[in-house]
């Protein structure tokens, strides 16, 4: 008889990064530099286990190179629901699922790297991320405006998870279905419109001003007019 092994309480290590490279020396250079810095690195060039992975280790980051995203375009939506900020490696280049917390040039030093992903990871708090006023506790799935809490359904906190981690940007409706419902089909715009109008009303009931923001032909961002 097997058991399963089981997830790591909320007390487990915070500082796990996932690292989506090609296996070479670069790869194994910025792992060593990773580990110095006592990051624990998850090395994948594929997403077969990546999910699998995500439910057992506590992940604050990704470093994702353009090549291993072209190479398999499921890296690229694995690394992205994990909804961590993301280091891209590849010039310039954006990709269409992941929103990338920087970009890197992928000639860029192992070690300049390896700099960057632990400035990004000093800055995450204990697993909370925030815009102006809006505070979410993404472990916990609680949100608050100005230390209000906010009662918002699971797929209301996704939303908002989503809109927070795009720092004011515009994000598509396509892209908000896909990662706060998990899909993007006939009649699942009308569902997010739906669950976008009760997400209003609830903040702006706390913050008693508009904070989502309807950007014709492009999607939803959210704006700070706190002050």
């Amino acid at each position: 008889m097997t058991t399963a092994p089981s997830q790591l309480d909320d007390e487990g290590p915070r500082n796990c990064v996932v690292v989506a490279m090609p296996a070479g020396k670069s790869t194994h250079e910025l792992v060593r530099y990773l580990v110095g810095m006592d990051i624990v690195p998850i090395v994948i060039a594929g997403a077969r286990h990546l999910r699998y992975l995500a439910d057992l280790v506590r992940v604050d980051l990704a470093v994702l190179a353009v090549e291993v995203s072209v190479s398999d375009a499921q890296v690229e939506r694995a690394v992205a629901e994990l909804e961590v900020p993301v280091l891209l490696l590849g010039e310039t280049a954006r990709t269409t699922v992941v929103e990338p917390a920087a970009v890197l040039a992928r000639d860029a030093d192992d070690f300049e790297v390896a700099i960057e992903v632990r400035r990004q990871m000093s800055g995450l708090q204990r697993g909370r991320v925030s815009f102006g006023a809006l505070e979410l506790d993404v472990r916990r799935h609680l949100a608050t405006w100005c230390g209000r809490d906010l009662d918002l359904t699971p797929t209301q906190f996704r939303i908002l998870s989503v809109l927070v981690r795009a720092s004011g940007c515009v994000v598509s409706r396509r892209e908000l279905c896909r990662r706060a419902m998990g899909t993007y089909g006939p009649g699942d715009e009308a569902r997010l419109e739906a669950h976008l109008r009760r997400l209003r009303t609830r903040i702006e009931t706390a913050a008693a001003q508009p904070l989502l923001v309807t950007v014709r032909g492009e999607g939803i961002r959210l704006v700070d007019r706190v002050g």
